[in-house]
């Protein structure tokens, strides 16, 4: 039986040609295409789905957004996640709260169908263009500290510690995707996919904290 593949990339992307590869491949069907994140639990919901092939930064970040929905409300299906090659601090925590592939967005097509097929039975995937995941060295959030950089530690410490996103926008004086975006990267990186996950690190944030990089 076919593959039934969700897709959410940008238009824009090298990537957006993938329903055209899965469609011309019988091992692959295309189960949809998300245009909106807003739309992406609709199409989960009501469509047939076996792995879910989405981009973190798809739609001003609601990419990552989506991924923590599908991770919380259906953990049983499959994710592949496509990111850039320099976004080398993800992996392990991407592995660590359920994501089974990890891809580059320049990867090629065989690599992309490959992670797929991978994550479809179960196995973790990671793209020989990423680093390959530190496995035990992650295994608690709080050991991933230092691998946040200081716009990610400052809105993830200001969410730990109930702040809103609206409230983080005015402190930092920065737009909402930013905030957004900032907040799935260092979320991932901590291995963490729940506010409630993050708040229980609040301490551990706030000792790491250096006040002036706050600004």
């Amino acid at each position: 039986m076919a593959i039934r593949v969700l897709i959410a990339v940008e238009d824009s992307d090298p990537t957006s040609g993938l329903s055209e590869v899965l469609g011309d491949d019988p091992s692959f069907s295309v189960a949809g295409v998300i245009r909106k994140a807003a739309e992406g639990w609709r199409l989960i919901e009501n469509h047939e789905v076996d792995v879910l092939f989405v981009d973190l930064d798809f739609d001003n970040a609601a990419g990552g957004v989506l991924v923590r929905q599908v991770l919380t409300e259906r953990p049983g299906l499959p994710i592949v996640v496509l990111t850039c090659p320099c976004d080398d601090t993800c992996v392990d925590g991407l592995f660590r709260i359920g994501v089974l592939g990890v891809v580059s967005r320049h990867s090629s097509w065989a690599v992309l169908l490959e992670a797929i097929q991978a994550a479809h039975a179960g196995r973790r995937y990671v793209d020989e263009m990423l680093p390959e995941p530190l496995g035990p060295a992650l295994d608690a959030p709080e050991c991933a500290m230092d691998r946040l950089n200081d716009r990610e530690h400052a809105i993830c410490r200001f969410l730990a510690l109930g702040y809103t996103e609206h409230e983080i926008m005015a402190r930092l004086c920065m737009p909402a995707w930013v905030v957004r975006k900032t907040c799935v990267r260092g979320m991932f990186k901590l291995g963490v996919v729940s506010h409630e996950e993050l708040e229980s690190l609040a301490g551990c944030l706030e000792k790491s904290w250096c006040p002036e990089s706050e600004s």
